[in-house]
Parts: structure tokens; sequence; C-alpha cells
């Protein structure tokens, strides 16, 4: 974990002309470090969306596309959290840059709107709130995309959010989604040592549901670390029914990192080859030397420092030009699986507060992230993988503290909640975190509200409120088709009641 010491200005002037010139000084460097928080703005489309349609009160909307370009100190205060930031590439003026896409759909009449920035995390790169809030429809479930390009009234579906008056946002965080599909990418720096390679001891577990004789060594859409060497020598796989039994490992002359395509075997750092092919359902654990660990971490403060941009910054020159700017009052974050741990984590390391300390968000609803929070600030991290009941055990996504209130693990003697931070930072966001039964089955949410031993209630920060909509799934299913499942699928909607609380 990175620490570094604080940056600040003190100190008192005693005279009223140098005490003048302290605070030009003070004030110049607050400016400095906002400045050099998104730093340029490059718009590659405006235009209508759903072809000019006019949404009740608010009228028309416009979908706004591109790239933000952000730089951050990484001797700050506000970032010594982020790992390995300091062993990040730095420009001249000794700063570490990165740049994120982001898409943008705001009232084309700012007056007319309801002065309220909805930030959606995306999902593995995938835009997500235009389902959940306004049941966007798809025609052709076989080409949909999952509306990572909105633009049609299909999209707009019910027109809930529009109606509302929500100017609603996304942008990249995770740096290891794949390309393609209109998935939201970010551009993250690797750290180096001393611009030295850095290398380590990685573990991917992989596990299909059909047979097959080669696999990606990640989950998801994600892209994996590659491997340093074809040679695997040095790496061990090992294969299990459960993660409770005995593992079997694979001779290496049995397996290679290589893909099987049109009956070759062709050598690839970031696939694994079975001669004998994968059972469907086995859990199989690939340990081998990867390097290039991104500075994932900085997945938080490209959150924080778009929002407070938009929200705070005014549209100084072209360069830096604000499409909202003096238009948002206030700001709220939503969040589907992956991405409501990730609302967890980014309020958990104290990334709620900017570089000023001013509130990044007023309300985050956190929607069945259970007590997780995620792969998201470690090195080598795979931000896709998370504990579940068969897969992934191994995946740090559930860790202490896990509740608003203090906590203590009597095994290890560490005391803590998840807010101490977020109260030491900055304003704490009014949280909702809305659960499954799923969740509780295979989500640790009940070690939101009870001590790790599960034996004792422990009551929630007022800051908080939890929702448990009974007898639901993970998802939200629309049709009852099994696929591979043993039974029906649960088609309980959670769309109303997420309308509800927002």
């Amino acid at each position: 974990m990175n620490t570094s010491a604080p940056l600040h200005v003190d100190g008192f002037c005693r005279f009223p002309l140098a005490r003048s010139i302290c605070l030009l000084v003070a004030a110049s460097s607050q400016l400095a470090i906002a400045r050099a928080e998104v730093v340029r703005v490059e718009i590659a489309s405006r235009e209508l969306f759903a072809e000019g349609h006019s949404f009740d009160r608010t009228g028309p909307y416009e979908r706004i596309a591109g790239r933000m370009f952000l730089e951050v100190d990484p001797l700050a205060e506000s970032n010594a959290r982020i790992v390995d930031l300091k062993l990040a590439p730095r420009n001249s003026s000794g700063r570490v840059e990165f740049w994120t896409d982001f898409f943008l759909l705001k009232p084309v009449d700012a007056s007319r709107g309801n002065r309220r920035l909805f930030y959606d995390v995306n999902n593995r790169g995938n835009k997500l709130a235009l389902g959940a809030f306004n049941n966007r429809i798809v025609r052709n479930p076989r080409a949909d995309r999952g509306g990572n390009d909105p633009h049609s009234m299909d999209d707009a579906g019910n027109g809930f959010l529009m109606r509302e008056g929500y100017s609603i946002l996304w942008c990249g965080w995770n740096g290891d989604v794949r390309a393609g599909d209109n998935r939201l990418q970010v551009g993250l720096p690797i750290a180096t040592d001393g611009g030295k390679p850095i290398t380590g001891r990685i573990h991917a577990e992989i596990c299909v549901n059909e047979p097959t004789f080669s696999q990606p060594f990640y989950w998801g859409n994600s892209d994996p670390y590659p491997s340093v060497s074809l040679d695997n020598q040095g790496a061990s796989l090992t294969m299990s029914a459960t993660r409770s039994a005995a593992p079997v490992e694979l001779p290496r002359d049995e397996w290679s990192f290589a893909r099987f395509e049109k009956e070759e075997v062709i050598p690839d750092a970031k696939n694994l080859y079975v001669k004998a092919g994968f059972r469907p359902g086995w859990l199989y654990d690939l340990v081998y030397t990867a390097r290039d660990p991104r500075v994932t971490g900085l997945g938080f403060a490209v959150v924080r420092d778009v929002v407070s941009f938009l929200r705070y910054a005014p549209s100084e020159s072209p360069a830096r030009s604000n499409p909202l700017a003096e238009t948002i009052e206030r700001a709220y974050v939503f969040g589907i699986s992956q991405s409501g741990r990730f609302i967890h984590h980014f309020v958990f390391e104290g990334f709620n507060g900017d570089e000023r300390g001013r509130a990044v968000f007023d309300g985050a609803l956190a929607h069945v992230g259970g007590g997780g929070r995620g792969y998201f600030n470690h090195r080598f991290a795979q931000t896709t993988r998370h504990g579940s009941q068969h897969e992934d055990n191994l995946s740090p996504s559930e860790l202490f503290p896990f509740t608003s209130l203090p906590q203590e693990d009597r095994v290890t003697g560490e005391r803590g909640d998840v807010l101490t931070r977020a109260r030491q930072r900055g304003p704490v966001p009014k949280i909702f975190l809305t659960e499954t039964s799923s969740e509780y089955w295979c989500r640790a949410a009940s070690l939101l509200h009870t001590d790790v031993a599960g034996e004792t209630d422990i009551g929630i920060d007022p800051q908080l409120r939890l929702y448990f909509i009974t007898g639901a799934q993970h998802g939200v299913s629309t049709s009852p088709e099994r696929g591979i499942y043993q039974n029906p699928v649960n088609i309980l909607d959670h769309r109303p009641v997420l309308r509800a609380l927002l």
C-alpha cells in the first residue's frame, strides 16, 4: 500500500501584505491542483438523442461522447491510498497522466433539467442504468450489446430518467476491460521499478460451462496479465471438482500457454490449453509469473475527478470545456453487482472528497453488491473477479471491515468500519444498499449488519439504509428460459424498487 506525507500549505503570516501574498499563493496552489485533475476534454460526437424526442417537461436530450485526459499528483495525500501510484511514469510536471472515455446524456435546455448528475458505474465496460431504471426495450436479444451506444427511443425505454430531468454520465474505471461492443475504456499507466518491468506470481482460476480445449485465463470480458514466458516450467496447474476437494496437479506436458483454434495449438501468453480438455464445472487453478501491473486503483481517481470536474468546474477554455458547467447542484452514483462493490470500495477508500474536500456524490445507490468490495486496488488487480458459491473463492472481494459501525474481528483482533476514511476525507454520502436473496446466499450480504461470526446484530450508520428484496435473484430476467440452469430463472423485477428509492 502506498503511503505519503500530505501536501499542504500552512503557516501564519503576521503582516497584512505578507498574509495577502500567502493567501494568493495558497489559492494558486489550489487552482493548480484543480487544473491537474481533468486537463483536457475531447468531444468526439454531440447530437440529439432519440431523434430529438421531447421528454415531458424536460424536453429533448442530447448525447455527448468523447475522452477526458487527467493528471494526479502521486505525492498528494488524497491519492496516497492508490497502490503503486508512486511507481507510475510522471510527466515534466511530476504528475501521472491517464485518460478515460465518457458518455453523457443531458437535457438540451439545462434549465428544464433537475440539476442532478446521475453517474452509472459501468459494469465491465457496460452501461446499465437505462435497463435498470428505464426498462430499456430490447427488440433482438441475440444481437443486443447491452445498450452501450444509446441513441434511440428503444434505448430510452419508458423515459424515466429523462422525464425526471437527470444528466446521466458514464466513464471508464477498470483498466482490464477488453475493447469492443462500445464498452467504455480507460487508459491507466503501468507501474515500473525505476523504469524496469515489474513481474510477480499471480493466480487465475478457470471454470467452463461447456467442453473446450483452451480458455483465456480471465473472467468475463477482461484482459489478463500475460505470462512472462510461453515456457510453463515456472508455472503450475491444478484441477478440482470443488474448492474444498483435494486438487490434482496436471503434468506440464499435459498443458501449455496456448489456444486451440481450427484444430491447431497456437502459442499464446494469455490462454491456457489442456490436452485432455477442460471438464465443465471443475476449477482449474493456474499460478504463473506475469508482468506489467496496471495502476488499477487510479480508477477511483478517474470517477472522483471526472464527476468533480463536471459538477464544479466552469468552462474555462475549449480544452477544458465542461458540458455541464454551472448546471449541477447534486450528484448521485448508482451501480449493479460489480459496480455496487465499486461504490462500497470508493467510499471505503475515502474518494468521495475531491482534491478540495468537496463532496463528489451526495447520494449512493449500490445494488446487489453484497458485503463485498473488490479486487480494485491491488498490484496485478483483476477487477472482474469476485468470490461466489463455487467459483473464485480465493479472489479478494470480501475484506474486513464490513459494517458501517465499528466492529472487531475476534480472530485477528482487527477493528474498524467501512466509513472511517470517508468521514476523514470529506462528506459521507447518503447510502442505499439494496440486496436480494442471492446476495445473502452467496455474496456475504449478512455481514453488512452482523459480526463476522454471524452471531450478533450490528447497527448501521445514520447515513446508510439497507433494503432486502426478498425472494429475488441477483439479476432481473425478462424470460423464464432455463438456459444452462437446472431450474427456471426468477423473473421477480427489481426495477420498480430502484425507481422508488431514487
